[in-house]
């Protein structure tokens, strides 16, 4: 007994710690530096995280004990193991080639392959793309079908030439006209007519095929087109709603909807507030459909498939797309979503092949089989952090879905064009942060390599073509493709036979700083593609000169301290105009009040942490004559 008493914790020797104290000790150790810009995250929405939470902070939460499996599903629709289904969509049309990307994709680990059926015509290309598959052994997704109905009937009849219950097949169809008007835009349709198509079109599926979702709801084309998190979470709840009234006016009981309805939600690289976010998705969804239904007890948990967002994917150093990918597919699995799709790294320039394809799904199978992902249900309840970001991401995006609500509902204000407005300005946010670098997407903004060359292997175009009227689409981008575009131009200027801008690092005089600032302008001008000639630092400035005019360079960036810029530059400059240098003259760092003085003494150009890179690339590119 004694020796038991020795093994255990006696937290009663550590003693509670105010916050005050731990506040007291942060501030010490900032030195100065301020707390809120240090240490408080702040979101597109307004929305203010701390670096930590407390006990304290989780007063008043009213979604905290709740159990999984259980209303409000805060903590998930599972109740043993956290198995989500493994996902991969088939984007090939060709029915043929198509069923054998699905067979092999079904054999390396794929549990809910996404068949694509524009391309089908007849029974026989139906048996081509499923006959490999299994259909009673996979949760069978039918992505942009051509008529749910030609689709329903070969699917029943395979059953029957199979021997296969058609009753015990589960699956889903990825049908979603509210959907469709987003991405495409147009006139508005007549709603009453479309959902009383849509019912009818439930109740036939409905009673053929029961284990089948028959509506999807796309949040994550809000995400992809630059949205907020709030945004993506308000607005795909606003178009669940949507159908869920109109189905009911039609005489669909609510709770049955609701389970008819397959949530798609994209996953960002934010790692522990994607990880709140979807469980706040499945808080403030409960809460929706409670309203409709006579009891708690029919109220269905929401089937969240999650799916990797195209928004912060790249074209240049595709492979970092694996990091991103994997941290997004960890914050999907720790958060209990019902079904995980991981983009494969070069899914934003080409058709996936078999390599990548192969990678994206590995991804999903050894966090869940040997990092044991899967195994433990809702592992972040509890923890304060995520326990307040749950709430405070519901709580907003509660406030969003109510004024939407309030303005009419979705349909109205997609309708009248706010809800393409607002995203248009979150789009427009986010894009300048990258443009400024106060966003660093990694090889793209940051550390590029200046050698790699993508123009070649870009073979697809990502963006839908909208449809004439009133109706602007939501239009589906990347944070990533501006600057991506210099980067083409370079390449498409170089193979038009245009010479590629050469920048010169004239680097002299204090040893740290001209080295830290040859390493920001190499990166700065490498994002566009340019050759940048680096130099280990002259101490003769004749010598610097004479090195920049034999390597026939077109822009020269002088690399050296604030404090010796004033004493070399005017004589660096002068030598150069002497020697006829037609070149760019470029000086690295902010110059502030001695600004007039250096371009009075021959420089041209500013570049530093201030300077908007999207804008001084496109100036660049005007200059060297790679554009008019």
């Amino acid at each position: 007994m004694k020796e038991a008493d020795n093994n255990q914790l006696h937290f009663g020797e550590f003693p509670p710690i105010p916050t005050e104290t731990w506040e007291a000790l942060i501030i010490n150790d900032l030195k100065g530096a301020d707390y809120e810009k240090k240490l408080i995250w702040k979101t597109y929405d307004g929305l203010a995280f701390k670096p930590y939470y407390r006990a304290e902070d989780l007063n008043g939460l009213t979604h905290l004990g709740g159990l999984p499996g259980r209303y409000p599903y805060v903590r998930g629709n599972k109740t043993t193991f956290n198995d989500w289904l493994i996902r991969q969509d088939v984007s090939e049309s060709t029915p043929e080639k198509a069923g054998k990307i699905l067979a092999g994709i079904c054999k390396g680990g794929v549990e809910a392959p996404g068949v694509c059926t524009s391309g089908m015509s007849t029974y026989d290309d139906f048996v081509a793309l499923v006959s490999g598959i299994g259909l009673d052994k996979h949760f069978v997704h039918f992505t942009a079908p051509v008529d749910i109905s030609l689709v329903t009937s070969f699917l029943i009849r395979y059953c029957e030439e199979h021997a296969i219950d058609n009753r015990e097949l589960k699956g889903a169809f990825a049908f979603d006209p509210v959907g469709q008007w987003i991405l495409r835009g147009g006139l508005s349709p007549d709603w009453d007519r479309e959902f009383r198509h849509l019912a009818d079109l439930v109740l036939k599926v409905r009673g053929v095929l029961p284990g089948f979702k028959v509506l999807s709801v796309n949040a994550q084309y809000f995400h992809n087109a630059g949205s907020s998190l709030v945004q993506e979470m308000a607005y795909g709840l606003a178009v669940g709603n949507e159908y869920l009234a109109g189905l009911s006016a039609q005489g669909l009981k609510p709770e049955e909807i609701a389970g008819l309805l397959h949530f798609t939600c994209a996953t960002a690289s934010d790692y522990f507030p994607e990880i709140a976010k979807i469980r706040a998705l499945r808080l403030l969804w409960s809460r929706i459909v409670e309203q409709y239904v006579a009891a708690e007890s029919l109220i269905p948990g929401m089937f969240i498939h999650s799916c990797s967002g195209t928004w912060n994917k790249t074209v240049y150093d595709p492979y970092v797309n694996m990091l991103r990918t994997t941290t997004e597919v960890m914050s999907a699995a720790i958060a209990g979503a019902d079904e995980i799709s991981v983009l494969p790294f070069d899914a934003a320039y080409a058709v996936p092949n078999e390599f990548s394809l192969r990678l994206a799904r590995n991804q999903q199978i050894i966090l869940r089989e040997e990092a044991y992902l899967g195994k433990i249900i809702d592992p972040a309840a509890g923890s304060y952090y995520i326990e307040k970001l749950t709430d405070n991401l519901a709580s907003a995006a509660w406030d969003l879905f109510r004024d939407t609500e309030a303005a009419g509902g979705f349909l109205a204000a997609f309708g009248r064009n706010s809800i393409q407005e607002s995203i248009e300005k979150c789009r427009t946010r986010r894009k300048a942060d990258v443009a400024g670098r106060k966003t660093f997407i990694l090889g793209t903004n940051q550390f590029p390599n200046a050698l790699e060359e993508m123009r070649e292997q870009i073979s697809i175009q990502t963006q839908a073509s909208a449809m004439p009227g009133g109706v602007k689409a939501l239009v589906q981008s990347r944070a990533s493709e501006d600057i991506e575009n210099l980067r083409l131009v370079t390449e498409a200027a170089v193979a038009s036979g245009k010479k590629k801008p050469l920048v010169f690092l004239y680097t002299t005089g204090n040893l740290a700083m001209r080295k830290a600032r040859a390493v920001f302008s190499s990166n700065f001008f490498g994002c566009a593609g340019y050759e940048v000639l680096d130099n280990p630092g002259f101490v003769q400035i004749e010598e610097g000169v004479k090195a920049c005019l034999d390597a026939g360079t077109d822009i020269l960036v002088i690399c050296s301290s604030d404090e010796e810029y004033p004493l070399i530059v005017p004589e660096i400059c002068q030598k150069l105009r002497e020697r006829g240098f037609g070149g760019i003259i470029v000086l690295a760092g902010s110059p502030g009040e001695r600004a007039e003085e250096l371009k009075s003494a021959g420089i041209q150009h500013f570049i530093h942490l201030r300077s908007n890179l999207l804008e001084s690339l496109t100036l660049f590119h005007r200059l060297t004559g790679l554009t008019d």
